[in-house]
């Protein structure tokens, strides 16, 4: 039997559910991208460091990608 949403329990639980989907869909656009665009899908072990070395590398591209497609390249191109 279904429950209504009139139960004060229900409305809270869903207020959490869409709080997280909220921050998991942002954090996962980013995978999206590091995945799609850089062909990252696979992990290949190569040492601790040179693969935090990759991971820092393809986020940081990702987080340039971001900017770009919103229009603020201002932001990260060198002035002087």
């Amino acid at each position: 039997m279904k429950k209504h949403d009139s139960i004060k329990g229900n409305k809270w639980d869903k207020e959490i559910e869409h709080r997280k989907s909220s921050v998991r869909s942002k954090v996962e656009h980013i995978f999206l991208i590091v995945k799609r665009q850089f062909g990252y899908s696979k992990t290949a072990y190569r040492g601790i460091a040179k693969n935090m070395n990759r991971f820092h590398f393809l986020f940081a591209s990702a987080n340039l990608v971001m900017c770009a497609r919103a229009g603020r390249t201002s932001e990260f191109i060198a002035v002087g």
